[in-house]
């Protein structure tokens, strides 16, 4: 496998959150030049208790959005769920727990996220996500987007509270190679 000369990832955009604690991080009107994305976080929530991030693709019509498969383990026990948002209502995707703002000062949930295809308009988009934190659990997430347009906006939030300062969310393109 060769992969071509120069750089595969290029940065698009980067949000570290400094001064007071933020609820959104919005990449908005995201090139259509790249083959892929990648979202690559070190986040902390100010919950009293641990939260998932979530993701939503902003330009998609509402409705049988999103089918998923989660796996997790904490080093003691794994667990697996396959969930699906068919109510028309859901229009975002889970992607990662974050601790809780109670665990020890300074523990941030690593976070990789891969959209492929996200510019192709005749292909449904899958999200991966991997994530974990130290002392926590590690978590893998697959996200199937069933809709075709070319994804232009993504919008990342947690379930509840905000995210800390010091997290840093980066969005990537990666080149064909």
């Amino acid at each position: 496998l060769t992969m071509a000369a120069g750089r595969t990832y290029t940065p698009i955009a980067t949000t570290t959150i400094s001064g007071s604690s933020v609820a959104t991080v919005d990449f908005t009107s995201i090139s259509g030049s790249y083959t892929d994305l990648v979202v690559v976080c070190s986040i902390r929530g100010t919950q009293a208790t641990s939260t998932v991030t979530l993701l939503q693709v902003c330009n998609a019509n509402r409705g049988n959005l999103y089918d998923g498969i989660t796996l997790k383990g904490d080093g003691t026990s794994a667990t697996s769920a396959r969930y699906n948002y068919t109510d028309g209502t859901w229009y975002y995707a889970p992607m990662g727990l974050v601790p809780a703002a109670s665990t020890t000062s300074g523990t941030f949930s690593s976070q990789i996220i891969n959209c492929n295809n996200y510019s192709n308009t005749t292909t449904y988009k899958t999200f991966i996500a991997r994530s974990g934190a130290a002392g926590y659990e590690t978590q893998a997430i697959v996200n199937m987007f069933f809709q075709t347009p070319a994804i232009s906006r993504l919008t990342y939030y947690l379930s509840a509270g905000n995210f800390d300062i010091g997290s840093t969310i980066t969005l990537y393109g990666i080149a064909a190679a």
